[in-house]
């Protein structure tokens, strides 16, 4: 396998994962862009997509694996993943101010604890 040399690490739940970037020489995700190793804490993504997008759906993708296998859905579809992964680069790209906790305050003028008025929610007017 020819992995191209860069260390990164992603953090699904308690574990700290590998993130192994791969070229195609050699790669064995037998017809994926990649994949994702409970027992060695690895993701592999083979970056020969088109695009970046597609890296970036695909480490969405084996994300969500992680985090279903971590909730106990050991037995999840591929389908299911498929439409979480594609359907959060179609949410973060079209909306990228819901990419992090920072930003997402920002853009709707929210202050302490997320809640405008200030203070923690209290549930009364959540609906």
């Amino acid at each position: 396998m020819a992995e191209i040399q860069k260390q990164i690490t992603t953090r699904i739940g308690p574990h700290d994962y590998e993130v192994v970037l791969e070229n195609a020489t050699g790669w064995d995700g037998r017809g994926s862009d990649g994949r994702i190793n409970h027992r060695t804490l690895k993701v592999h993504l083979l970056v020969e997509c088109l695009e970046a997008a597609c890296v970036f759906e695909t480490a969405w993708h084996e994300h969500f694996h992680g985090v279903l296998e971590l909730a106990g859905f050991g037995d999840h579809s591929e389908q299911m993943v498929q439409a979480l992964g594609a359907g959060i680069v179609q949410v973060l790209r079209d909306n990228p101010w819901m990419g992090s906790l920072e930003a997402f305050k920002e853009h709707l003028g929210l202050e302490d604890e997320g809640h405008p008025r200030g203070g923690a929610r209290t549930g009364a007017d959540d609906e």
